[in-house]
């Protein structure tokens, strides 16, 4: 495992947040990107990646990874610090009114330009060439405040993934969650693991969410080029949403990571045993 430090524009004078972000296994052609607590006062998905972190560095260790992971436990520094008389408000940043999971940007168009001469007649390599555009693309865009910054941040590690996990959780809920159409399939073994009780599909849900937002990308290109070019599937978004905001318990959490380990095993992306060490 390795730890990254990603500074956000000041908001003022003599300020600094940071997302910080942990990498295990190697970058290889399979990715996985989980994020929790978007909304900062949703704190379910915080305590179930807490255990994610200790069983992902287990299975690092043992070699049983097959994809990188990279896991965000606070995706939302800037939310985690409004309260205001003692109560936390971590759906809607304070200064804009915005909530902190819409308004995502949409970048198929612009990529779509950028790589009408560069794509070839293979599907590894317009992945490839697809997830490098992304990088550059928030890599070298100016962030105007801190929010954004933020947005720019995450979606710079989440877009370029194959399975993007966004752990939320609603006021009082059972377990459920958002996903595509496109991407229910593969998405069915986790809502299964996770005894998710209602699935809600949708190819645009409007407010340009994350999930949504990070997937547009590769739809659009798909579309695009789809008839010229043999074009990757693109990445799978699904947002759970773990119970209730008062649902914060550590067997809960700790079961519903294995839940996520199960499923993520069951997709490939984790091996089901150790390897065999040859003499």
């Amino acid at each position: 495992m390795h730890q990254q430090h990603h500074p956000l524009l000041s908001a003022s004078l003599g300020t600094q947040r940071e997302i910080v972000s942990f990498h295990f296994g190697e970058e290889k052609y399979k990715q996985v990107y989980i994020q929790a607590s978007l909304h900062g006062d949703e704190i379910p998905g915080m305590a179930v990646a807490w255990f994610l972190k200790q069983k992902l560095m287990a299975l690092e260790s043992a070699g049983r990874l097959r994809a990188g992971f990279t896991l965000v436990p606070v995706a939302n520094p800037l939310a985690l610090s409004q309260h205001w008389h003692g109560t936390h408000l971590g759906r809607f940043h304070s200064e804009s009114g915005q909530d902190f999971n819409r308004r995502f940007p949409a970048l198929g168009e612009k990529l779509a330009a950028e790589l009408a001469g560069s794509l070839t007649p293979n599907e590894g390599d317009n992945k490839r060439l697809i997830r490098d555009a992304i990088d550059r693309h928030y890599r070298d865009v100016i962030a105007k405040t801190e929010l954004e910054a933020q947005r720019f941040t995450l979606m710079r590690m989440a877009s370029q993934a194959d399975l993007m996990i966004d752990l939320h959780c609603d006021w009082e809920a059972l377990t459920h969650l958002y996903t595509t159409p496109h991407a229910w399939p593969d998405i069915e073994p986790l809502a299964r693991w996770l005894g998710s009780e209602v699935q809600l599909l949708a190819q645009i849900s409007g407010g340009e969410p994350f999930d949504e937002a990070c997937c547009e990308p590769w739809l659009t290109l798909a579309q695009r080029f789809g008839d010229q070019y043999p074009m990757p599937r693109g990445l799978l978004p699904v947002t759970l949403e773990l119970r209730g905001v008062r649902d914060v318990d550590p067997d809960q959490a700790e079961q519903d990571a294995e839940a996520i380990i199960n499923a993520l095993r069951e997709s490939g992306y984790i091996a089901a045993e150790s390897p065999t060490v040859s003499a």
